[in-house]
């Protein structure tokens, strides 16, 4: 609780520790790495920075297996509403070097849909470091 002068002002909780924690660690990795996002669905703070953290992950494993410079754009769709729910496609493209990988899921939940096109990525870049 969050006690001033003038009273209760309000109450911090363990989970917006953690959120405002997890934001300030994502901006910071995502001024030094270029990745863009685009139409990022609607989600809460927490599963955001999981998926900005994620794909950030996903984009400095990848480019250290790689030569030269990439760069990544994350693109997400959401088709077959249900509802509240939505169905979202999460498109990854890898750009670099005069080439493109890319990688694509589709689930129900935006984390467990980001983590496959991650995992698909990584296996798409593995592939290409091994040919070499």
């Amino acid at each position: 609780v969050v006690v001033t002068d003038n009273g209760n002002v309000g109450i911090i909780t363990a989970q917006s520790v953690f959120s405002a924690l997890q934001r300030a660690q994502t901006s910071v990795m995502q001024d030094a790495l270029p990745i863009s996002f685009t139409h990022l669905p609607d989600i809460d703070a927490l599963d955001k920075g999981n998926v900005e953290s994620m794909v950030s992950r996903t984009f400095t494993r990848a480019s250290k297996k790689l030569k030269g410079d990439w760069q990544l754009r994350a693109i997400f769709k959401q088709s077959r509403k249900a509802g509240l729910r939505a169905k979202t496609e999460v498109h990854l493209h890898l750009n670099g070097s005069g080439k493109t990988i890319v990688a694509q899921a589709s689930d129900w939940k935006v984390l467990r849909a980001t983590k496959e096109a991650c995992d698909t990525l990584e296996k798409e870049v593995q592939k290409r470091s091994e040919r070499r």
